[in-house]
């Protein structure tokens, strides 16, 4: 008996004990306050990141126009341009990087060819102009002889002053390198006459007058 009554004892006490834990917790409004500032102030930082946001869209949306900027500056031409620019009048005036990185190469091209051919006429004449003054100094160059037969009838790699002793050298010519400068120079001949026929202004241009009288003079001095 008395170990049950000391149980019921216990038991009790612990019932007394939670009831006036739960009546403190119900009439203690601090702690209450403290949980309703808490659970503002949490609700206020939430809030917060909303607030800044639209700031943050405008400067990704700078960023995208920056960006879309940078592109038009280092963009490639698009299909129709492209198209545009293939055409012989090109309304547009495109220009690739792959047609200029060509145009380009074909002036570079030209510097060279001409410097080539300036070194190659300037060679020639030094070798005529030798042959013909300083006979002594002078030395058969075969490789000078073609180069001199090739150009002989071009006003362009061979001057007025030289053509007089480049006739008179090749004269001496013999075997086939006589008959096929005879042809190159008939053949010439021929198409000139005919050009002329056709079109007469073309008398004007000194560059083709000056080859067809070269054409003639060379007939006759190897005759």
């Amino acid at each position: 008996m008395a170990k049950n009554e000391s149980k019921s004892e216990v038991e009790s006490s612990k019932r007394k004990a939670k009831k006036r834990k739960q009546q403190n917790q119900a009439e203690d409004p601090h702690e209450e306050k403290v949980f309703l500032e808490q659970a503002r102030k949490a609700s206020k930082r939430k809030s917060e990141p909303l607030e800044k946001s639209p700031k943050k869209r405008k400067s990704h949306q700078n960023d995208s126009e920056d960006s879309a900027n940078s592109d038009d500056e280092i963009r490639e031409p698009t299909q129709q341009e492209l198209h545009e620019s293939e055409k012989p009048e090109n309304t547009l005036d495109i220009e690739t990087i792959r047609q200029k990185k060509q145009k380009s190469h074909k002036k570079n091209l030209k510097i060279k060819q001409d410097q080539a051919t300036l070194k190659e006429s300037e060679r020639n004449d030094q070798y005529l102009t030798r042959w013909k003054h300083s006979r002594d100094e002078w030395k058969f160059e075969k490789l000078r002889q073609v180069s001199i037969q090739k150009s002989v009838l071009d006003p362009s790699k061979m001057s007025d002053e030289i053509f007089p002793i480049a006739l008179e050298y090749l004269a001496g010519t013999k075997g086939a390198a006589r008959g096929l400068m005879g042809k190159a120079a008939e053949e010439d001949i021929k198409r000139l006459d005919k050009e002329f026929g056709e079109s007469p202004e073309a008398k004007n241009d000194p560059v083709k007058m000056s080859r067809y009288k070269r054409a003639r003079e060379l007939v006759q001095v190897l005759q």
